[in-house]
């Protein structure tokens, strides 16, 4: 009986960890994927997302989120992903998106990172609010917050010219008070900000 069982027992095409090849529901997609690609769970599962990726899906850092629509918390019915927390994204082409129905999906294996690309990231109340009323590009060199400022053009400094002067060493970021001003830090990209 235990030769049998030993026979079923393999290694995962994929990331080579032993994995017990039957016994598993062939009705069931993933599990039809493990048995016909000899592949382990997680691989299946992370493979799966990639050929048919879910609606709403977004990537960000190493995580996959799916991230729906703003939801009428007023309605009882519905269950909120993220406890309906409204949160706050950008693309990489500068648009907004904002969402209190927020999915994890999960933390995306080293293997499979390559296959996903950031499409997000997570920006503050204030920084949402601000992008949404101008997406202005700062060509301001003289501004002593331009080195903080999510706005600013820096690429503009590469025609030899440089900045128009030097920022003090006690400069307080904040206080030339432009009304463009966006702190980089709003501009969240650290993933303990994706854990729900």
């Amino acid at each position: 009986m235990g030769e049998k069982l030993f026979s079923h027992i393999g290694y995962c095409k994929c990331c080579g960890i032993k994995v017990l090849l039957h016994g598993y529901d062939s009705q069931n997609h993933i599990s039809h994927m493990m048995k016909q690609k000899k592949i382990c769970y997680e691989c299946a599962f992370w493979q799966d997302i990639i050929d048919y990726p879910p609606k709403y899906l977004e990537v960000i850092n190493n995580k996959c989120l799916r991230i729906h629509p703003v939801a009428d918390k007023k309605d009882k019915t519905l269950i909120l992903g993220g406890k309906g927390k409204m949160r706050y994204f950008m693309r990489p082409d500068s648009s907004l998106l904002q969402s209190n129905d927020i999915w994890t999906i999960g933390t995306i294996p080293d293997r499979f990172l390559d296959k996903f690309h950031p499409t997000v990231v997570e920006i503050t109340l204030k920084a949402y609010r601000q992008l949404k009323r101008t997406n202005k590009i700062c060509n301001a060199r003289a501004c002593l917050d331009r080195y903080h400022c999510f706005r600013y053009n820096t690429e503009q400094e590469n025609d030899g010219a440089g900045p128009y002067n030097s920022i003090p060493p006690k400069w307080k970021i904040g206080d030339e008070h432009c009304g463009f001003f966006i702190n980089k830090k709003d501009i969240l990209n650290d993933e303990s900000n994706v854990n729900q």
